[in-house]
């Protein structure tokens, strides 16, 4: 399995190894060594490993890598009740969101909020998101959370774009909380405290095609 990083990271981390390269020179042990060891954290959290995606098209795959914190009935953003699984991520956790299918971005809705820790339930609703709908087999909705230690939702697609299961949606820097909501008719394939992988564990299924 190969491994790459996102790009700003590659750069974030150059940056703090020239400075470390400066800082050695200068004869500053103590900040060389900081300087050196957060460049290598840096490059280790915005790791971007390639994914094996189920191919069956009845199968969708979580969206982050983490842990599986709660999983129940929500009301969807489209006001109809609806599957939800909240996948708590650490900041060890690959960071990278994937599409839990294949379709097209119908929407993407992004709201301020506050900086909440991740593992708190009020995170999911007073806290910094990005939702993204994505219309192909079933809708779906993929719910990017800020928590208490994560500075950006980063989003890479656009209303309109094409992305295949697995693809990647975006990144969210620093430990956070991402959702997935799945209509009822999908049988849900997680439990709470389970760890899953993005673009690669199955979290639902379907065997009725449409929406």
């Amino acid at each position: 399995m190969g491994l790459s990083f996102v790009r700003e990271g590659v750069f974030l981390a150059f940056s703090l190894f020239s400075a470390g390269v400066i800082s050695q020179y200068f004869g500053l042990v103590g900040l060389t060594l900081i300087l050196f060891g957060l460049g290598l954290f840096t490059l280790f959290f915005f790791r971007d490993p390639d994914v094996s995606v189920p191919q069956d098209e009845i199968i969708i795959v979580s969206p982050a890598s983490g842990v599986v914190d709660e999983v129940g009935r929500v009301m969807s953003p489209d006001g109809v009740e609806a599957n939800m699984a909240s996948i708590l991520l650490s900041i060890f956790d690959v960071h990278v969101t994937r599409s839990p299918i294949t379709g097209a971005v119908e929407k993407i809705e992004y709201s301020k909020g506050k900086k909440i820790i991740a593992k708190s339930k009020r995170s999911m609703l007073e806290n910094e998101q990005n939702t993204i709908k994505i219309s192909g087999v079933k809708n779906v909705w993929v719910t990017q959370i800020a928590g208490i230690a994560a500075r950006r939702i980063v989003c890479w697609v656009r209303p309109k774009q094409n992305v295949l299961k697995g693809g990647k949606l975006g990144m969210i820097r620093f430990g956070s909380r991402t959702n997935i909501i799945m209509p009822l008719d999908v049988e849900v394939l997680v439990s709470r405290g389970q760890r899953v992988s993005a673009g690669e564990t199955p979290v639902g299924k379907t065997m009725v095609r449409g929406n």
